[in-house]
């Protein structure tokens, strides 16, 4: 569950049960995926194109803006491997081994 579904009390068990289990899912996807080099070449991928490790600072707010939200979505995929460092270690050394872009 998000931080925003925290903050609203729901009495309805069915609802709470179905929430957990679509969390549970998504950590099981996202596992899946950061178990096989395929998997994390393409979540290197992703969170280099959303700009995780760069600044969104422009002098165009609307530009800004636009870089901070495609950030944000980095940041959440990033934080997914909260619960798994190796997984994230190996993402990165084989990222940062891998081809890069030139200027």
């Amino acid at each position: 569950m998000n931080r925003e579904q925290d903050n609203f009390t729901n009495d309805d068990p069915d609802l709470l049960v179905k929430q957990r289990r679509e969390a549970l899912l998504a950590e099981m996807d996202f596992k899946v995926l950061a178990d096989t080099p395929e998997g994390r070449r393409f979540l290197w991928r992703l969170l280099a194109e959303c700009g995780v490790h760069h600044g969104s600072f422009g002098t165009d707010a609307l530009s800004m803006a636009y870089r901070e939200g495609r950030r944000s979505i980095g940041l959440f995929v990033q934080n997914m491997f909260r619960d798994m460092p190796d997984q994230y270690l190996l993402m990165l050394k084989d990222g940062l081994g891998g081809p890069r872009k030139r200027d």
